[in-house]
């Protein structure tokens, strides 16, 4: 699903410049620098751009939870009110706490930080390469 929303927001580049990640954060982008990347689009959404920034390399269901109790704290970072972070922490899923700060002016900046802990993240698999981020919502609109 990432992968068409990269496509559409990226008219202009071809077929051959789309590789799907999947759940392997990590190996797929030390993978696409050892094949001579130079330039990475990330594109994907909360669920796991939030497992991405908490540093897990894979991020299936299977293999990984996310904590919401740090999620919380970022919202806290974020300017968040603690009684909406108390709420996130007792998310049962990144989607239901997005939902719950969405409409409060701080979510914002939690994206960017959310975002901001993504790109250093992949920077530790992809080094020196060059990286951009598409952070899309649950309707495939980039987020704040």
């Amino acid at each position: 699903r990432s992968e068409k929303a990269a496509r559409r927001l990226s008219p202009g580049l071809p077929e051959l410049a789309f590789v799907q990640m999947a759940d392997y954060f990590g190996f797929a982008l030390s993978r696409a620098v050892a094949a001579g990347f130079s330039e990475l689009t990330l594109c994907a959404y909360p669920g796991k751009l939030v497992k991405m920034a908490m540093g897990l390399s894979n991020t299936h269901a299977a293999v990984t939870t996310t904590d919401m109790g740090r999620l919380a704290d970022w919202c806290r970072e974020a300017g968040i009110p603690p009684d909406l972070g108390a709420a996130v922490a007792g998310a049962n899923t990144v989607r239901h706490a997005f939902d719950l700060v969405r409409g409060h002016p701080g979510f914002s900046s939690l994206t960017a930080l959310v975002r901001r802990k993504v790109l250093a993240q992949a920077r530790s698999f992809t080094g020196d390469a060059a990286l951009r981020l598409i952070a899309l919502d649950f309707d495939d609109r980039p987020l704040p």
